[in-house]
């Protein structure tokens, strides 16, 4: 089934187990739904990955109508406009910009200068970089952490890897593995 072409409706009837037994009978969950099993205690990032301000208003509903606390709460989306937007639903929210690195003949962009010019522009409070050693390292972070940016990095599933990045000033991972990460690290 194509998602983009079916009704939710019709998505509720899928089984999302993908092929493991002890999740089968598994539905798409709501964003409503989700949102009640937060933990008051802990921060969640909710990745916008449409371009469509419809989306922002809605999500800025259901946060409200289930009396999540604003700190609880990052977004982050590859969209700049969706970055800037959120700041008119939810401006207690903190939004960081979701970014990779392209490399053109041994220079990658964007680069720290370029990162920052596109977070001021976009009224982001900080970055969610791709964790490419290469470019984004210490020196950038040092950087945009200068600047007053949060910096959060994704994908990390490697204990020594995540440990160098909070050496580096991380503020957050996002990870396949969380929990082996941490009580690998002990942070």
């Amino acid at each position: 089934r194509i998602v983009e072409e079916s009704t939710f409706a019709e998505l509720l009837e899928l089984d999302f187990c993908n092929g493991k037994e002890q999740y089968r009978g598994e539905k798409i969950p709501l964003f409503r739904e989700l949102l009640s099993l937060m933990k008051p205690d802990k921060r969640y990032f909710i990745e916008v990955k449409e371009n469509d301000e419809a989306v922002l208003k809605a999500m800025a509903e259901e946060l409200k109508a289930m009396k999540i606390a604003p700190e609880q709460i990052v977004m982050i989306s590859f969209h700049q406009d969706m970055v800037q937007l959120s700041k008119k639903y939810m401006p207690e929210i903190k939004t960081l910009w979701l970014t990779g690195f392209k490399e053109n003949d041994g220079v990658f962009h964007p680069n720290k200068e370029e990162c920052a010019g596109i977070l001021a522009e976009i009224h982001a409070d900080g970055v969610d970089a791709d964790a490419n050693e290469a470019v984004f390292n210490k020196e950038m972070i040092d950087f945009l952490k200068s600047k007053g940016y949060v910096i959060s990095i994704w994908t990390v599933d490697d204990p020594e890897k995540a440990a160098r990045y909070i050496e580096m000033g991380v503020d957050a991972i996002t990870s396949n593995c969380a929990a082996m990460i941490r009580d690998t690290i002990g942070k």
